[in-house]
Parts: structure tokens; sequence; C-alpha cells
């Protein structure tokens, strides 16, 4: 058994919340001695208790004993069930006693209780008869109705995915039947619920899956009537895609056939037909810096003083454009999802994990297509000259923003790029107080609406993010800007907000939830909607003439589509005469149109499933 004291210490300290950590942790041997001593941990919590506060620990420690793979291996019950109810019983004695901000909490504590003995009841059948677990899934699924524990229940049995009753049906048809039901019945919980679930029981079990139920399913989803509703559509066009590529993209022969595309060449080296219109770079520092958890490095940079003294930056952008082809399949996919988005549920990436987190993000060691972006800046940080072109790069350091400031002087070469790097937080005019601020109200929207952005938001208090939110603002302002001068059609991302400088002490009110909602209120008429157009109107809420999304090709259409038309005005130098760029404006004002409903109705899916996430 542990102290209190360091188990508190080590649930203030991790995100992982399975049992084989703690036991690690903690040098256990044996899972169920490891279970009961958590148990134990919880009745002193209980016992004891006197700030209501102090609940994070004990439903953080449920966290842990509420996972089903913790009790695949246990052979003998007994021990747990004595501890579990020993601890229903002093739960109960507190319960009596208690006033009613108490009386709430030990009531989800026994709803807790009940529902560990629940897992251990079907868990001891499982062990003596593995078709009792088609009754526990359903037990989780369709009653319990907690995501948490049904994303835990398909890793840990990911054969359940062809699991069937004994009338023969499949599992996983009674949970297609429950989400169409929703959708004709226009449940947004369930709805929701429902797609979360079979997300989950695709990506968590795609190994399992034959061929013949993942037909059945899309087709079941397929025949489904829209009637033009946008909102059904996108969640039945979510859950199809997910099954799809949870299905046919475990490797990248399987990418190639399905969609028509070149990964052939090993390790993603260029072959030289290929090599001829790509530039190879050498023999320069090339960084990528992102948030912790990125596992998607759509764009790398280098910096590097000339015998002028003056400053080259590089930026580098993945060369998507190269691989998804203009009405291949692969395509018309990415414009469907219109972008990849961040839930409390886990990543609906706007391209194939295969393809956006392997062969397409920019990895330390891989030969990667980009497209190259230079700027040569006087010491003053005076634009004097600016270039494109197709580069080849072998990407030097992927680092995190945390590390921006803690790179050693022993590694030379990135410690001193990254000092070169920081004369733009100290010059830039992309680092200006009007644009924090507008940065700080999205993070404060994000947080009210508690959406995972883990990696989205900037924060303007960490050195490593603004500087890469310094790059992006420079590329797309400066190339948007360059297009609009030339009077060519483009896609800009516009902005009418008014940002009141006196408007972060918000961040101050924020500490009060309950004035959440009207913060949120406050925050929306000052910050206004971003939203995509061929007109240049400005971004307000950044204070630019001109801007637009153009290094994130991976995950986002737009920014694919201006990659497109970067190369064909730059880079090819493709000659247009006016009947082809009426055709290419005409395209680009539906695609907008388009592009800008889906930017709703992804939002409206992202709320849905966190509320999921609350609620359960």
């Amino acid at each position: 058994m542990f102290k209190n004291i360091s188990f508190k210490k080590y649930l203030d300290n991790t995100n992982n919340f399975t049992l084989n950590l703690a036991m690690r942790h903690f040098n256990f041997d044996d899972s169920s001695e490891c279970i009961c001593s958590i148990i134990d941990f919880i009745n002193i919590e209980i016992i004891k208790l006197r700030d209501i506060s102090n609940k994070k620990y004990i439903f953080k420690a449920f966290k842990i004993l509420n996972n089903p793979c913790n009790y695949k291996e246990i052979d003998d019950f007994n021990e747990i069930e004595l501890c579990l109810n020993k601890l229903e019983e002093n739960v109960k004695i507190c319960l009596m006693d208690s006033d009613d901000e108490f009386s709430s909490l030990f009531d989800i504590v026994l709803d807790n209780i009940q529902l560990l003995k629940k897992q251990l009841d079907f868990s001891s059948k499982i062990v003596e008869d593995e078709r009792n677990l088609e009754d526990f899934a359903e037990k989780i699924i369709f009653e319990i109705r907690n995501i948490d524990l049904c994303i835990e229940l398909f890793k840990t049995y990911p054969d359940i995915v062809n699991s069937k009753d004994s009338s023969n049906t499949l599992l996983v048809d009674k949970i297609v039947d429950k989400y169409i039901e929703s959708l004709k019945g226009n449940s947004a919980y369930f709805l929701s619920y429902y797609d979360a679930v079979i997300n989950a029981l695709f990506i968590n079990s795609h190994h399992k899956l034959n061929d013949e139920i993942a037909n059945k399913v899309t087709q079941s989803l397929k025949s489904y009537k829209l009637d033009n509703d946008d909102k059904t559509q996108l969640f039945l066009e979510r859950v199809m895609a997910n099954i799809k590529d949870t299905y046919v993209f475990d490797n990248r022969e399987d990418v190639s056939n399905i969609y028509n595309i070149n990964l052939t060449e090993p390790e993603f080296s260029i072959n030289p037909i290929i090599k001829k219109n790509y530039e190879e770079i050498k023999d320069k520092c090339i960084i990528t810096m992102d948030g912790q958890y990125t596992r998607i490095r759509d764009d790398a940079f280098s910096v590097t003083k000339l015998k002028n003294g003056n400053y080259l930056l590089e930026i580098y952008a993945a060369n998507v454009s190269s691989y998804v082809l203009p009405k291949t399949d692969l395509d018309k996919r990415a414009r469907m999802m219109g972008k990849t988005i961040w839930t409390n549920l886990g990543t609906v990436n706007m391209l194939p994990s295969s393809l956006s987190q392997n062969v397409l993000s920019l990895t330390v060691g891989k030969d990667r297509r980009c497209i190259c972006y230079s700027f040569e800046f006087t010491r003053n940080l005076e634009l004097v000259n600016f270039n494109l072109k197709k580069a080849l790069i072998n990407p030097t350091y992927n680092i995190s923003y945390d590390e921006f400031n803690n790179v050693s002087k022993d590694n030379i070469d990135l410690y001193n790029s990254l000092s070169l790097a920081r004369v733009f937080l100290e010059l830039s005019e992309y680092n200006n107080t009007y644009i924090n601020e507008y940065h700080a109200l999205k993070t404060i929207r994000r947080q009210i609406l508690n959406v995972n952005n883990k990696n989205r938001d900037i924060n303007t208090s960490n050195s490593g993010e603004k500087l890469i939110n310094i790059f992006k603002l420079l590329l797309g302002n400066h190339v948007s800007k360059q297009v609009f001068n030339l009077g060519l059609p483009f896609i800009y991302r516009v902005n009418n907000a008014n940002v009141d400088k006196n408007i972060v002490d918000l961040k101050n009110r924020y500490t009060d939830t309950k004035d959440s909602k009207a913060i949120l209120n406050v925050i929306n008429n000052c910050l206004g909607k971003s939203y995509y157009s061929i007109s240049n109107i400005g971004h307000k809420g950044l204070g630019l003439d001109s801007y637009s999304n153009v290094s994130i090709s991976i995950r986002n259409y737009i920014s694919l589509v201006c990659e497109r038309l970067i190369c064909k005005y730059f880079i090819d130098k493709e000659k247009l005469n006016d009947k082809s760029l009426v055709c290419l404006e005409k395209y680009l004002i539906r695609l907008v149109e388009e592009i800008n409903l889906r930017m709703h109705l992804n939002d409206d899916y992202v709320l849905e499933l966190n509320r999921i996430k609350k609620r359960t």
C-alpha cells in the first residue's frame, strides 16, 4: 500500500490514468493489490474529507479503477470485492451525516462504486465464459453510456467489433441502429454519443475488423436518406470517413491503391524525375517547433546570418499539393472534411492518419517535399528580398515550444539557430499587444467552450509559441499581399473584429465561472467571426490588411487550395488567360461558400461531442 500524500502527488502529475503505469510507479507486482490500495486510498479520503475541493483526487482515482483492461487478467475478484464493500459502507455512513453539498458528492461516489461492481461482475463472467463479453459491452454502451469506458472497452477487447449475440446479431449493427434512430429523432445528445461510440469502436478495433462487416456498416449509413440536413450529413460523413480510414489505411500501399497516389518511394525519398523540380537544401539547421503532443508537423524554419550581415529566414511548408491532386478521391475526402478538428474525445484528421501523421509530416531524418519561402531581412528586420521555390528538406530537429528557452549551449547548431530566431521576437511588427490580445481572447473563448486545443491557441507568455505565430503571420500576410497586388484570384482569411484593449481584463474575471456565459457573449461580440473570402477586406482581429492560411495544408483544405494557387502563380508560372481566370474565380467563390458552411458545422460538431464528454 502507498502513502496518500505520494499518491496525490502522482495524480497531480499524470495525464495517463492506467493501472499499469500506477503499478510501475509504485512497484506493485500484483494488479489486485494495486486496485485494493487505490480503493483504500478513496476510503481514507472519504472519511477525512473536510474540503469539497479535494474531491478531485477521489475521481482521479476512480478514473484509474473504471478501466475494463484492469480486470482482464485477474482470476480471483474476492479481495477487490471486499475492499469495495467496505468503501460502500463507509460512504453510506458519511452520507447520513452530510450536508447538501457533500451529499451530492457522496451520491456520485456511490454511483461510481456501483459502476465498478458491475465491471467486476461482468469481468468475472468474461473470465469464465467469453460469450459474456457481448452482455458486458451492451451494458456499458447502451445503459451506462460512458464514452471513456467505451473507449477503454474497445482497446481492451478489440475482437468485440466482430462479436454477435445469441440471435447472431452483430454488436456493431445494434450501435448503428441506435445511431440512425438518433438521426431520425434529431436527438442531439444521443446522435453525438453514438457518433463517438462508432468512431471509437473502429479506431480501436480496426486491425480486427473484417471486410464484410466494414462494408455492411458503411452501406447501412449510406442508405439513410439525408433530407438535405447539413448537420446530419456532416455526422454521417465523419463516421464513414473514419470507418474507411481505420480499416483500409494501415499501410502506405493501401493509400496508394485506394486514392491512386504514388507513395512507393522508400521512406519518401525523391526519384530522379521528381528531384529535378526540387532544390535539395543541405547544411542548414532546419527546425520544427510545435506543441508537446503534436503529431502533425506541417511547417519548419531555418535562420542564418548572411555575409552582408542580413538575416535569411526560410519557412518550409509541407508540399501536400504534390500528392493530393485535384479531383482525386483523396482530394474529395479532404474537401468533405474541410479541416482537421480537435475535440475532447480526440482528433479527426482531414487526411488519413497514415498520410498526415507520417509521410507528409516533417519528421527528423526523413526526406520531405516542401514549399520554401525565403525572406531576407536587414538587422532591423526590414524586408529586402523574397522568393519561393520547391525544396527537398530533411529536418534536423523536432522540438516543443517549451524547449525553446531550454536548449543547451552544448548543442551549438540548435542553440545558434534559435539565438538568431529570437531577433524576430524582439523586433518583429507581428509581435505586438493588439495581436497578443486577440489571441488571449480566443484562448479564453476556447476554455469556456471546453475545447481540447493543446496545440491550437497561441500562449502569449510562451516564447516558442509566439515565435512560430510570428512566422505564420509573416508568411500569411506577405504571400497573400503579393497575390492581391497582382490582382489574381485567391482565398483570404478575413475578420471584422474590434478588439478593445481594455477587454483583456476578462482574463481576471474568467476565474468566476458563473460569469462565463456573459464573458463569452462579450468576447464573441468583440472578436466577430473569422471566415474565408475571395475579397481581401483584411483581418481586423490581427490588425493586418491581408491574411491567408498558406502553411497548414496537411490539416486545412483552404490552405491546400492556396498552396496550389501559389505553385501555379509563382513557381510553375502558368499563363492564365481571362477565361481561365474567370473560371478559377467562380470555382473559388463556390468553394468559399461551401467551406464556410463546413466550418460552422464543424464548430457545432465539436461542441456536441464535448458535451458528451462532460455528461459521461
